[in-house]
């Protein structure tokens, strides 16, 4: 890995500072039958970033919930765990690394709370769903990317014995670290 590192580092000289190789591959010229640096292209020492994959995530959701009752604003906010699954498809092109990816998470948020004039409001969402483009660069067994896409997600408000469903979509904006476990086992 630090071959890989050293060679991409001494590259990136090569472009800004000419003068400082050439000099460097001059007093490398003494005949000792080997040379300082071997050309080489620049890949992930895994070469398993491109193809369809499937992958299962969890952590936390949450939802605000925004009511108002006799002119008064009350908003309410509330976490639960969250669990979903992801399926994609990546395009390695040079060394930048363009995919689509679909997900569905189920969010299990529900809130109760006494409001006023309305009595007993329940405020539940169940369930995401998105789709977004990713782009990232890899390196050798990491590979930071971004992501923008679309996410659509239930709502229901159910005051005073009546039920709201509404379906929100929003645009959804991230980024992150993938790590290349083995060939086959990728983190995020």
């Amino acid at each position: 890995m630090r071959i890989c590192a050293y060679r991409m580092l001494l590259k990136s000289f090569s472009v800004v500072l000419p003068v400082g190789v050439s000099g460097l591959a001059v007093a490398a010229d003494i005949d000792n039958g080997q040379k300082l640096y071997q050309p080489s292209e620049m890949r992930p020492s895994i070469d398993h970033w491109q193809g369809a994959y499937v992958g299962a995530q969890a952590g936390f959701g949450g939802t605000a919930t925004k009511l108002t009752a006799t002119g008064i604003d009350q908003t309410n906010t509330k976490t639960a765990p969250a669990f979903g699954i992801y399926a994609g498809y990546n395009w390695q092109v040079s060394r930048i690394l363009l995919g689509l990816e679909g997900e569905l998470t189920y969010l299990g948020n529900k809130r109760d709370r006494v409001v006023g004039t309305l009595g007993n409001v329940t405020a539940k969402s169940n369930w995401a769903a998105g789709v977004k483009a990713r782009l990232g660069v890899p390196i050798d067994r990491f590979m930071p990317y971004l992501s923008a896409g679309l996410v659509a997600s239930d709502h229901k408000l159910t005051a005073n014995g009546a039920t709201n469903r509404t379906v929100g979509v929003g645009l959804a904006l991230g980024g992150g670290l993938e790590v290349a476990i083995n060939e086959t086992v990728h983190v995020r």
